[in-house]
């Protein structure tokens, strides 16, 4: 299954059952549908009940950001196109309010939502990724000299993968 992260501005909107919907400006939708009409970003609900209580307010696969520097907010979000492929995508604002969707990472994992979530003393299921801001001294660096942030995939009690847009393209952060 390929995942893939897109980066994108857009508005997030919680209801009262915390479960976070994304509703885009008309333009960052066009964005994300002129790259793939066919992506759907994960539900708060296609996680595990462990990994939902790391995110009381907001969403696992949901990140809001100022990622390219022009002060207005982007998004990373992870999704699917189809049962096995899924992706990380960036949408990103731009100072004529238009956007750009910018797949950061693709990968393949079928049926992504039914993963084992190693939680003792058993298991749960669920996506096992998830967005945050990169954190460490890589991703300080970063934001220190570009004056915006850096985000992370990270897998539950996995690896961290982090990456920044630079140029409207994605760039892989590698700790020193």
């Amino acid at each position: 299954m390929r995942i893939f992260a897109l980066a994108f501005a857009c508005f997030v909107t919680l209801s009262a059952h915390a479960e976070s919907e994304i509703v885009l400006s008309p333009p960052a939708g066009a964005a994300l549908k002129k790259w793939n009409p066919k992506f759907e970003v994960f539900k708060k609900t296609d996680y595990s009940p462990t990994v939902q209580k790391l995110f009381p307010g907001g969403s696992p696969a949901i990140l809001t950001e100022d990622l390219n520097g022009d002060k207005k907010p982007d998004f990373v979000v992870l999704g699917e196109l189809d049962k096995s492929s899924q992706a990380a995508v960036a949408v990103l604002s731009s100072k004529t309010d238009e956007f750009t969707a910018v797949v950061v990472e693709e990968w393949e994992q079928v049926e992504v939502r039914n993963s084992d979530i190693p939680v003792a003393p058993k298991s749960e299921k669920g996506v096992p990724m998830y967005l945050s801001t990169a954190t460490g001294s890589v991703a300080e660096k970063f934001k220190r000299v570009n004056k915006h942030s850096a985000f992370q995939i990270q897998g539950y009690n996995g690896a961290i993968r982090q990456f920044a847009i630079r140029h409207g393209k994605p760039l892989r952060l590698v700790p020193e």
